[in-house]
């Protein structure tokens, strides 16, 4: 089974430390291979920082934590669906998200300051 693993936050217009974020496990087969299960999962979550959080982590805090709590919550739903079914149950790898996001600041500053 393979897995593919979509984030993404929104920051209210009105105030910098109330997000929506949203995570999407897509669980498919491997080329030809078919898996007992395929699907998807989402999560959505309406985050507020805390104000005692500084004002330049608040973004870094919701998109690696937050994703990591969306994402455990997804992992563990799948391990509970998938082990009341006639199949082994599916356990998702755990994974950390500050990688993805640190290549995802990158990314914005690379096009920031490619020409027009």
């Amino acid at each position: 089974m393979e897995t593919n693993v979509e984030f993404n936050g929104n920051v209210s217009k009105d105030d910098h430390r109330n997000w929506m974020l949203t995570v999407r496990v897509t669980l498919k087969n491997v080329g030809d291979k078919v898996s007992p299960y395929i699907g998807t999962v989402q999560c959505v979550s309406i985050l507020r920082v805390s104000p005692e959080w500084p004002e330049s982590d608040i973004e870094k805090l919701v998109f690696i934590n937050g994703t990591g709590m969306l994402y455990s919550s997804i992992r563990e739903m799948i391990c509970n669906i998938t082990s009341r079914g006639p199949y082994a149950m599916a356990m998702l790898p755990a994974q950390s998200f500050l990688e993805a996001y640190q290549r995802g600041k990158t990314a914005v500053r690379s096009a920031s300051l490619a020409p027009a």
